[in-house]
């Protein structure tokens, strides 16, 4: 079912059902009995309910400034999201970890030329639950070099599909942002998933994924686009997962706990600044 067409077709139908207008004197009862559903915490929305026009609407909202800050320090890696941490590791010769006993190919996770950078490294990933907000950010300062695009499944991304379903996230459709930082480079992957096929890119707007998309776009930029850590870079139209990669050149040592939650521009881990330089600068000779 979930490579289905008809997976596609739900998808498309849970999109306009969630994109349908709300009349103003029914959006307090209608979003609140949804931030109530799912655990919304309404005291941190950027705007007064009532200004949300659909459910699509206030489920892609931005958060009040203050409830996020971010770690502005040089050596700090940021989350880009916030969620769960499900697992953070090393992985080597290109196999990420998806479950205890499952594994998966960092290369056909990311299908672009930039992925022989990823042999070995870093990785993190978060499940963004519908209570969270599903704004992306950038984790580190740097540009963005290109972006891939790669169509695919539905297959939802929670327990207990995580655990069970061989290579889950490289069936699944998927947009990954490559990231230039000053430790190396970084593959910001946006795994969709049931009900969750439309992701948008803020430094693209003319990107226009669709669930009838077969093609696998792959975009490097002349020019990379310079991001700051903590800057708005991706949105998912419906809750989903995020794996971050990093190359070998960048030495993280995490600070965080599998299952904790996770806020946009919490310090995940310490980059080591001098290892992280030398390795850069051997890899470019």
């Amino acid at each position: 079912m979930y490579k289905s067409n008809l997976a596609k077709g739900i998808c498309l139908l849970t999109e306009k059902i969630t994109k349908l207008y709300i009349p103003k004197v029914l959006r307090p009862f209608v979003l609140n009995t949804f931030s109530s559903i799912f655990g919304v915490n309404i005291n941190e929305v950027e705007h007064p309910i009532s200004t949300y026009t659909s459910i699509n609407n206030f489920f892609t909202r931005g958060l009040k400034i203050d409830c996020r800050k971010i770690d502005k320090s040089d050596t700090s890696l940021v989350s880009p999201v916030d969620g769960k941490t499900l697992i953070f590791d090393k992985f080597q010769n290109d196999t990420l970890i998806q479950a205890k006993g499952i594994n998966f190919s960092v290369k056909d996770l990311l299908n672009h030329e930039l992925s022989s950078h990823f042999q070995d490294g870093n990785f993190i990933t978060v499940y963004l639950s519908p209570k969270d907000c599903h704004r992306i950010f950038s984790p580190s300062n740097g540009e963005i070099l290109g972006y891939s695009y790669v169509p695919g499944a539905l297959y939802p991304v929670r327990s207990p599909y995580i655990e069970k379903l061989d290579g889950l996230y490289i069936k699944n459709e998927r947009v990954t942002t490559f990231i230039q930082t000053p430790f190396g480079k970084m593959a910001l992957v946006k795994v969709a998933a049931m009900n969750v096929s439309s992701i948008t890119l803020e430094y693209d707007k003319s990107f226009n994924q669709t669930s009838t998309i077969q093609t696998s776009p792959n975009e490097t930029f002349s020019s990379p686009i310079p991001i700051k850590k903590g800057d708005w870079i991706s949105t998912f139209n419906l809750g989903s997962t995020i794996v971050l990669l990093m190359e070998k050149s960048i030495k993280t040592d995490f600070i965080i706990n599998q299952d904790s939650p996770l806020n946009y521009g919490q310090k995940i881990a310490t980059i080591d600044k001098a290892i992280s330089d030398k390795s850069t600068q051997a890899i470019k000779n």
